[in-house]
């Protein structure tokens, strides 16, 4: 005897109930996907300060008359990012009655440092320091590049050119060319097709190389001191000039590469661009006695 139930005011066969509700869980039982990819990713800092991320602070005490200065260096920036990074400086000074963020009677300036030595080259290409230095400080951004001479003097007769290499550097049809300060392009250093930039289809890297170069920063733009009249008397296409390294064992060449922004953002190269920097700070002759926090932020510019 089939059994019916009652639902709704009808009769239904228990079987029928039941092949429905075996329907139903044979529909759920389907496959939502097939399967899944999970990847763990750790992504680290991109700019380091002095090698560190924004997550550990750098100070420096220092003690100071009024009407004098305080220049803190040893610092660096540096860019670990496969692709340029732009940056901005902005530096601040508070006191226990100054918090506007500016404080009457002190002035702060950032600037690059780089220090140029005297090298010998074996017939390898490999390039060793004699000992021979100058050290230099330069604008970082905004405005024309200029220098002052921090340590040593520049030779008469020499000049500081900008040095623009080419792929096959040591090929004598490509060896670097110069521009000379006063002719600078005026867009960043280093300039558009410098190789040393680092840019799509170039394996510059200071960082360690066959050469003998072992730099802080991998990429960026040299600054080097040459005999003036070694320097050609025409223009090549690009603004450039020939050198004739006829007297390059007296060259001061670079130890380091550096940038530099006619604007106030910093294109930091790829792969490990960047520069060494201080931070100068002059305090007022009357200038209240106070306990002044300087403060230099290296912001991202999106």
């Amino acid at each position: 005897m089939k059994k019916k139930v009652n639902m709704f005011g009808k009769e239904f066969s228990v079987f029928a109930l039941v092949m429905v509700a075996m329907v139903t869980f044979a529909s759920a039982a389907l496959l939502t996907y097939y399967g899944s990819v999970t990847g763990l990713v750790t992504a680290s800092q991109s700019v380091l300060v002095d090698g560190q991320d924004y997550n550990t602070p750098i100070s420096n005490d220092y003690n100071v008359t009024a009407g004098g200065s305080v220049s803190d260096c040893g610092h660096d920036l540096k860019n670990h990012a496969e692709i340029p990074a732009d940056v901005s400086l902005a530096t601040t000074c508070a006191s226990p009655t100054e918090t506007t963020g500016t404080c009457a009677g002190v002035t702060t300036e950032v600037y690059g440092i780089l220090e140029l030595t005297k090298k010998t080259k074996s017939a390898e290409n490999v390039w060793t320091p004699t000992g021979a230095k100058i050290k230099i400080s330069y604008t970082v951004a905004g405005g024309a590049f200029s220098y002052n001479m921090v340590e040593g003097i520049i030779p008469v007769n020499y000049e500081l050119v900008y040095a623009m290499d080419k792929q096959d550097r040591f090929d004598p049809a490509n060896y670097a060319t110069v521009f000379k300060l006063g002719e600078l392009p005026t867009s960043d250093l280093p300039v558009t097709g410098d190789w040393n930039a680092g840019g799509e289809g170039s394996t510059a890297n200071y960082c360690g190389n066959d050469e003998g170069d072992n730099y802080l920063h991998c990429t960026g733009a040299k600054l080097w001191v040459v005999k003036s009249s070694d320097i050609a008397t025409t223009k090549e296409g690009d603004g450039s000039y020939r050198l004739s390294y006829a007297n390059m064992a007296n060259y001061y060449w670079e130890t380091d590469l550096i940038v530099h922004s006619t604007d106030d953002i910093i294109t930091l190269p790829a792969n490990g661009g960047g520069f060494n920097f201080c931070v100068d700070s002059e305090f007022a002759l009357a200038l209240v006695p106070d306990t002044y926090t300087i403060t230099t932020k290296v912001n991202p510019v999106l």
